[in-house]
C-alpha cells in the first residue's frame, strides 16, 4: 500500500517569514540555509537542490542578490540562476527529479541568494527576505 503524500505549497512556505537559525548547504559552510529553505529540503526530499545551488554559486559570491528558480521540465526539472532582472546567470537541466510528488511545480519554486558580505551567501524564501 502507498501512502499519500501531501505537497507542499507556496502557500505554506509563505509561512515562514524570518528564521530562527540557519543551517550549511555546503561542507565548507560558505552557504547557509534559513529554516524555510531546510524545510524545503527535508519536506521535499530535494538536498541535491543545495548540491547544485552550492556548486554552481561561487561564480556568484560577489553578486549581492541571485534568485534560483526550479521550474519543472518533463520527468524532471531546470534549475536557474538569475540577476532578479530576468537576466540568466546559470541554468541546469536535470533529467530525472521526484520533486514534482513533494512540491507543487505548477508555479516554479524559488530561493533567494542574498550574499553577506564576507565571502558566504544566505538562501532564502521570498517570503523571508
Amino acid at each position: 500500500m502507498t501512502e499519500a503524500v501531501s505537497k507542499v505549497t507556496e502557500f505554506e512556505l509563505r509561512q515562514f517569514t524570518g528564521t530562527e537559525s540557519y543551517q550549511r548547504v555546503d561542507i565548507r559552510g560558505l552557504y547557509l540555509a534559513s529554516d524555510g529553505v531546510g524545510y524545503v529540503f527535508r519536506q521535499c526530499r530535494c538536498y541535491w537542490l543545495g548540491d547544485v545551488i552550492s556548486s554552481h554559486a561561487r561564480k556568484f559570491l560577489r553578486t549581492d542578490f541571485v534568485v534560483w528558480f526550479v521550474r519543472a521540465d518533463g520527468g524532471g526539472v531546470v534549475v536557474t540562476a538569475e540577476d532578479g532582472n530576468g537576466g540568466v546567470l546559470h541554468r541546469q537541466k536535470i533529467d530525472y527529479s521526484d520533486l514534482g510528488q513533494y512540491y507543487d511545480l505548477s508555479k516554479p519554486l524559488r530561493i533567494y541568494q542574498q550574499a553577506t558580505g564576507d565571502g558566504r551567501a544566505t538562501l532564502i524564501l521570498p517570503s523571508e527576505y
